[in-house]
């Protein structure tokens, strides 16, 4: 299965009640980013969460400061300890791509799923692609079901993966007027559900005569004996191996790079738009390095100035391949710097409808 892509960092900035903090927010918001690390920092190093976690913006970002994902490290897990759910986000984020710092898949899972549990989408949605794909875990398709269910309400790239996988999965009917549905493959198991007669599920797993099925708008999972569904026993029950169906299709998380800088930790979450894929950029910080190769110590061939549009051309790892607009330059910079151009993204789109309409034959 291909690696999912990753969702990009949330870069939302935190105000509490403090006056020093709120000088910060406000020199950040004017562009002076020295001025606002200079109000952050002390706060930061008396153990404000919410100053941890903007200072590590501004060094993710190289804003005021030298470009230093180390020390974002610090600061986002200073904050992440502390119960910032953006942090404990960002943190997972920069531990699963390796992006600047030693790739560590077991830590990112779990403060993947402290953000999860305490309702980020994005982060629900990281996880279950991680449980899918089985990476720092065994797959585990049930999980990865229910953890990509939560963020689907939220998050039109979840909800895209859902309805992915359910297109992957072989369904099975059932063929009994009322059946349990048992949390494991034996009748001892407890019964979590009940369904009917023509009832259709999505099956998951197969074991020893038994299907693990998803009964998608009940949003159940459970397993049901194989000789009360109709159609027959799966070639992997009688196997006694699992998982069973079609293979399950590759899915990969919403790789937007929000930059929408609010003076609230409280912002609602932005809603990813319905797009595939997103190619077109424009540079979020100050400005940033177009490199040779996708390495810190690579020559540089041009500094690109805040808001250069760009067009993404490859990924690798926590760098994009992009060329200039502006100059027609290509080469590479840190996803950090990228920010998603909705508009310039919409017009191209409008751009390929009308040169594609009315070239049918006749």
């Amino acid at each position: 299965m291909a690696a999912a892509a990753l969702a990009g960092f949330v870069l939302q900035l935190a105000v509490p009640a403090w006056a020093d903090f709120n000088d910060g927010v406000a020199a950040y918001q004017r562009g002076d980013y020295a001025a606002a690390r200079n109000a952050w920092q002390p706060l930061a190093e008396s153990g404000q969460s919410n100053a941890q976690f903007n200072l590590a913006l501004l060094y993710a970002n190289g804003l005021g400061v030298a470009q230093s994902p180390p020390e974002a490290r610090r600061w986002f897990q200073a904050a992440a300890e502390q119960g910032n759910t953006q942090a404990q986000y960002n943190l997972a984020l920069m531990l699963q791509a390796g992006d600047g710092v030693p790739r560590d898949i077991r830590a990112a899972r779990q403060w993947y799923e402290k953000a999860a549990r305490a309702g980020l989408a994005a982060a629900q949605n990281n996880l279950g692609l991680m449980y899918l794909n089985g990476d720092g875990m065994p797959p585990d398709q049930a999980r990865a079901i229910r953890w990509l269910g939560r963020a689907a309400g939220r998050s039109a790239q979840a909800k895209r993966n859902l309805d992915q996988l359910a297109e992957g999965l072989s369904s099975a009917r059932v063929d009994a007027s009322r059946v349990n549905v048992r949390a494991g493959p034996s009748r001892q198991s407890r019964v979590v559900d009940q369904v009917g007669a023509n009832d259709v599920g999505l099956r998951l797993d197969a074991r020893a005569g038994w299907s693990r099925l998803w009964f998608v708008e009940r949003d159940t999972i459970g397993w049901i004996a194989d000789r009360l569904l109709a159609g027959g026993e799966p070639e992997a029950a009688r196997a006694d191996t699992a998982p069973s169906g079609a293979q399950t299709p590759a899915l990969v998380a919403d790789d937007d790079l929000r930059d929408r800088v609010a003076p609230t930790s409280d912002t609602p979450e932005q809603t990813a738009p319905p797009t595939r894929k997103r190619t077109r950029f424009t540079i979020a910080s100050a400005s940033a390095d177009l490199r040779a190769e996708p390495a810190r110590d690579a020559p540089v061939r041009e500094r690109l100035k805040y808001g250069t549009a760009v067009v993404q051309l490859s990924r690798d790892g926590g760098w994009r391949r992009v060329r200039s607009l502006d100059s027609g330059q290509e080469g590479w910079v840190s996803a950090f710097v990228l920010a998603w151009d909705e508009a310039a993204e919409a017009r191209a789109g409008k751009t390929r409808r009308r040169a594609g309409a009315g070239s049918g034959g006749g």
